[in-house]
C-alpha cells in the first residue's frame, strides 16, 4: 500500500506540475519565476515569435519595392542629374573618369564635341591608367596634364575658368595628346 500512495503522489505531482505549468503559459511574466517555466519557457518563445513574422510580412509588401523599380527607370537620368564641378581641375577630373568608364553622358555634359572626337580617337575608353600629373592657369583657361602609366602618353585639357566657375556645361574645350 505504500507503492500505490507514492504512484498517486508521483503522478499528483506531474499532474500539478503539468497544472502549474498550463498556469504559466497563460501568463508569460511568472514563467520566467518558477523553475519548471524554464523548461515550459521555451514552448512560450515560439508564441512570440508567431508575433514576429506578422510585421515580417508588412514591410515585403511596402511601397519601397515599387519605388526600386521606380527609380531603377531613371537611373540613366540620374548620370545627368550629378552636379557639375565649378573647380576647373576637379572638371577635368570628371571627365577623364567619365572618359575611362566609357560614360558618354557624362562626357558629352562636361566637353565640346571636338573634345570627345580627340579622346576616343586616342580610345572610345579612356581606361585607369590616367593620372593627372600638372596643372598651369592663364588666359582664362586651366590646363589640366595627365600620363597613362601604361604607355606614357601625355594628355593635356584646356578647361575654361568662367564655364567651369558657373558649373556650366562645355566647360572642356581642347584636348591634346602627345607621347
Amino acid at each position: 500500500m505504500s507503492t500505490r500512495p507514492r504512484k498517486l503522489a508521483a503522478i499528483g505531482g506531474i499532474g500539478l506540475a503539468a497544472l502549474l505549468l498550463a498556469g504559466c503559459s497563460n501568463s508569460s511574466p511568472e514563467p520566467n519565476t518558477t523553475s519548471p517555466t524554464p523548461s515550459m519557457s521555451t514552448p512560450a518563445t515560439p508564441a512570440p515569435s508567431s508575433t514576429t513574422p506578422t510585421p515580417s510580412p508588412t514591410p515585403t509588401p511596402s511601397p519601397t519595392s515599387t519605388t526600386s523599380p521606380t527609380t531603377a527607370a531613371p537611373s540613366s537620368s540620374a548620370t545627368q542629374a550629378v552636379p557639375i564641378p565649378s573647380d576647373a581641375t576637379d572638371y577635368a577630373n570628371d571627365l577623364v573618369r567619365a572618359w575611362g568608364a566609357g560614360d558618354e553622358a557624362r562626357m558629352n555634359q562636361l566637353a565640346t564635341p571636338e573634345v570627345i572626337s580627340a579622346l576616343k580617337q586616342y580610345a572610345p575608353k579612356g581606361g585607369p591608367n590616367w593620372e593627372r600629373t600638372a596643372q598651369d592657369a592663364g588666359a582664362g583657361s586651366v590646363f589640366v596634364t595627365y600620363t597613362n602609366s601604361a604607355d606614357k602618353s601625355v594628355l593635356q585639357l584646356r578647361v575654361q575658368n568662367e564655364t567651369a566657375g558657373q558649373g556650366e556645361p562645355h566647360a572642356v574645350v581642347e584636348a591634346k595628346f602627345t607621347k
